[in-house]
């Protein structure tokens, strides 16, 4: 079994990344999807509100809690510490359940929350900071000031960069984009299974 990490930043096209992997039938647990379907849980909404908050309620308002994090450090650290724990225990119970000899994790913040301890192999998606913002602009039709807080709340992407153990692209077009995860895929499985 070899887990592969996926991350970047917002907008560098990790989702792109874990489309491709899921239509070449392999599972990617994306971190972004498992802490949607947390916020569903009262007992882990009441913990967030009475730590983000200091109210006891079991009604999340999602929009100041995005608020909150993304202007408040402490908070943001808060939030981390009582969701990633939770977000990791359930990858890491599929990952050992799981008899496929491949699976990806897909972790905005695999570094930052240390998700990469796990991690057999790490990608990094790249695309300069100008292309982030015109696509999170056209995507979220969010301003640029609150596109930069959300990216400068993120670990460096530069950082990531030297920490990964592949970078790919996503500066250039949809079709470069794939056709580089394609050959990354083509040489990591030759490389798994042994013919190299």
């Amino acid at each position: 079994m070899k887990v592969i990490g996926i991350t970047g930043s917002i907008g560098t096209g990790k989702s792109l990344a874990s489309r491709f992997f899921m239509e070449k039938g392999y599972t990617v647990l994306d971190a972004d999807i498992i802490n949607r379907e947390l916020l569903k849980e009262e007992k882990v909404i009441k913990e967030i509100n009475q730590a983000i908050f200091g109210i006891d309620s079991n009604v999340l308002d999602k929009n100041n809690l995005k608020k909150q994090i993304f202007e408040d450090d402490y908070k943001r650290y808060l939030l981390e510490s009582l969701t990633h724990p939770l977000i990791r225990k359930k990858m890491e119970d599929y990952i050992d359940s799981s008899d496929e000899d491949m699976i990806f994790i897909d972790v905005p913040l695999l570094y930052e929350a240390s998700y990469d301890e796990f991690c057999d192999y790490v990608i990094v998606m790249y695309a300069s900071k100008k292309t982030q913002i015109e696509r999170i602009k056209k995507r979220d039709h969010l301003e640029e000031n609150e596109i930069l807080k959300i990216i400068n709340a993120q670990f460096p992407l530069h950082d990531k960069m030297i920490k990964a153990d592949y970078v790919i692209n996503n500066d250039l077009d949809k079709e470069n984009t794939l056709k580089q995860l394609a050959t990354w895929l083509e040489r990591y499985r030759r490389e798994f299974d042994g013919d190299l």
